[in-house]
């Protein structure tokens, strides 16, 4: 059987500014092709940095819309009780490529299973102390794997 691999990015709209370790960053990330649809397997991340910050960052994935949690850019994360049992994979993002002016994260050895029939819904957490220069700084994107 042969494999569909997928990339998908968001780009989350983050504060042009400072953030405080444990922040949320971006808001509620929602990763969706609309070509996909049923079981996959996330095999890849990769964090985009326009502004070189290189902040740890933590990224959470959940199995499905976590709406008892509320998620606000540029302000402390708490995850209720009720979306903890969404949690399928937490990865941490620490070790960043610098490049002259921006810098990117990859990650390869994930093999998290997500169901797409609706959507993979994810946040970031960022552990550093990130000043970002633009609202459009940060790109995510998954390398999902699917059995075609």
């Amino acid at each position: 059987m042969a494999k569909i691999i997928k990339h998908l990015t968001v780009t989350p709209t983050i504060t042009a500014g400072a953030y405080s370790a444990n922040d949320n960053v971006g808001g509620l990330l929602k990763f969706k092709d609309p070509d996909i649809d049923g079981q996959g397997t996330i095999v890849g991340i990769a964090v985009g940095d326009a502004a070189k910050q290189d902040a740890a960052t933590d990224i959470v994935f959940f199995s499905s819309d976590p709406s008892a949690s509320t998620f606000t850019n540029n302000a402390a994360q708490a995850i209720a009780d009720a979306d903890l049992p969404k949690i399928v994979h937490v990865e941490n993002i620490t070790a960043y490529d610098d490049f002259s002016d921006n810098s990117v994260a990859t990650v390869s050895s994930i093999s998290t299973k997500v169901d797409f029939t609706e959507a993979i819904y994810a946040a970031l957490v960022t552990r550093g102390t990130p000043t970002y220069a633009a609202t459009s700084d940060l790109d995510i994107t998954i390398t999902v794997e699917f059995d075609e």
